[in-house]
């Protein structure tokens, strides 16, 4: 089937890539830990850092940019002196958690 088309094949070939994107977040060592300490509301990156805790900073920092891009975490531009932003979880990152959720509970049952 090309590229380009529609239907039936085509959203599940959509769903196939979705779902290995998810797994492969759920499966990245920091993502799941990320998300699980913006759960409780928008974080600044030291406060992220001091969540996470043993993270290289440049390792966590490019792993925040990439949720980010993703759209699992939402940047917020923070008002005030000195200038400083946020990431809050955005809600694929709350379904991303989710997954990872299951995928713990089904986990431990094995």
């Amino acid at each position: 089937m090309p590229a380009n088309s529609t239907g039936p094949a085509a959203s599940t070939t959509t769903k196939v890539r979705a779902g290995g994107l998810v797994l492969s977040l759920c499966a990245a060592p920091l993502t799941v830990p990320i998300l699980q300490a913006h759960a409780d509301g928008p974080l600044r990156f030291p406060e992220t850092r001091e969540r996470i805790g043993g993270a290289a900073e440049t390792t966590l920092r490019a792993q925040i940019g990439n949720l980010r891009t993703l759209g699992a975490l939402t940047r917020h531009e923070l008002s005030g002196m000195p200038y400083s932003v946020a990431n809050s979880l955005a809600p694929a990152g709350l379904a991303i958690l989710e997954v990872a959720e299951v995928l713990e509970a089904w986990l431990a049952r094995a």
